[in-house]
């Protein structure tokens, strides 16, 4: 059961349509990047087994940091990296990251990206 989520985006429509997903599918409320390290930090003090979704062709976002610190506060948090493109599939995968969500989103593409999360959280 997917429970505790955080989206790093600032694009306002893809965070709707995010959230609109996320309490349709799971009866999850996402958290918001607030575009403060501070808050991912605080998301995972909280609830250390969450999901953090990074969109990581954001420039306002440091989507590598983000990745970064989520593994080193807490090596088995789970990261998502989400783009309009697939330019970054192969990145993510080298840099550690746990799945890919290309966007935009869809009800197909979500369930399969949780279902791999899953999948794999059972195997660590």
């Amino acid at each position: 059961m997917l429970q505790r989520v955080l989206l790093a985006d600032s694009e306002e429509s893809n965070l709707a349509q995010l959230n609109v997903l996320f309490k349709d599918l799971y009866n999850t409320f996402p958290s918001i990047y607030s575009g403060n390290i501070s808050s991912l930090y605080e998301f995972i003090l909280n609830d250390e087994n969450g999901v953090v979704f990074i969109r990581i062709d954001d420039t306002s976002i440091d989507g590598l940091e983000l990745s970064r610190k989520a593994h080193i506060w807490y090596p088995r948090i789970q990261v998502v990296w989400m783009s309009r493109n697939g330019n970054y599939t192969l990145d993510a995968f080298t840099q550690g990251i746990d799945a890919y969500l290309q966007l935009p989103a869809s009800q197909e593409k979500l369930l399969q990206v949780v279902e791999n999360l899953q999948l794999r959280k059972i195997t660590l």
